[in-house]
């Protein structure tokens, strides 16, 4: 497909120059002025910027409603507050995980001591009236 040069912005900073097509994100941030204090046409850290912040918004899944940020600042200082709250998300499942995993490492421990204790008891054939005494008091032993 053909595309015509009026369909194409061309952007140029200090370390780069290209052509931007006016349907993709950045073309809308140009053509629909959504954030005019913005010079995303010439300055790559303007362009940083909003794409930090567009990809912030999406991974942190707080969508693009009627409340945005339109300043560079704000959009700087949403993207820290977005990345910082995944991370502490993140951090409270993985110890909640860590957690569980360790509860379930204790089990399996405790498992095995009372199969160990079963085994003495068939090898050495404990008295039945033994046997209950000991499991009375390390709880579910099974006899």
């Amino acid at each position: 497909m053909h595309n015509s040069s009026e369909d194409l912005l061309h952007f140029d900073n200090a370390w780069t120059s290209f052509y931007c097509h006016k349907s993709t994100w950045i073309g809308q941030v140009v053509t629909t002025r959504k954030f005019p204090s913005l010079n995303v046409l010439h300055s790559a850290l303007d362009q940083y910027i909003v794409s930090f912040y567009l990809t912030a918004v999406t991974l942190a899944c707080t969508g693009y409603g009627d409340v945005a940020a339109e300043l560079p600042m704000e959009m700087f200082v949403a993207s820290i507050a977005q990345v910082v709250g995944t991370l502490y998300f993140s951090f409270i499942l993985g110890d909640i995980s860590a957690s569980l995993q360790a509860q379930d490492i204790h089990r399996g421990h405790y498992k095995c001591k009372l199969s160990d204790i079963q085994k003495f008891f068939r090898v050495y054939r404990v008295a039945e009236e033994t046997q209950q005494q000991v499991c009375t008091r390390n709880f579910s032993c099974i006899v």
